[in-house]
């Protein structure tokens, strides 16, 4: 009874394991996406591309919001201290 309750426990947790993991990925992907945005000089679609990412990716909605918690005023979506604490975030939790 057990051992069978164990089995079970483990087929679920298993694939929302690996959901969290890409989750993470994807976030990064798309911090990454943002730089490039940022690098080439188009801080609009930088900004469409960090809203997107937000709607569909909880991960990075999460470590978005922490990391702009304490900003007073408007943020700049391409400040590279705002991008390396994302990522932080996003790699270690908010």
């Amino acid at each position: 009874m057990v051992r069978r309750l164990f089995l079970v426990l483990i087929a679920v947790l298993v694939p929302f394991a690996a959901g969290c993991g890409n989750d993470k990925k994807e976030a990064l992907d798309g911090l990454e996406k943002i730089k490039e945005a940022c690098a080439g000089n188009e801080k609009d679609l930088a900004k469409k591309l960090a809203e997107d990412l937000r709607a569909k990716n909880k991960v990075f909605d999460k470590a978005f919001d922490a990391a702009i918690d304490d900003k007073r005023g408007a943020v700049n979506i391409c400040s590279p201290l705002l991008h390396s604490e994302v990522a932080l975030r996003i790699e270690h939790g908010s």
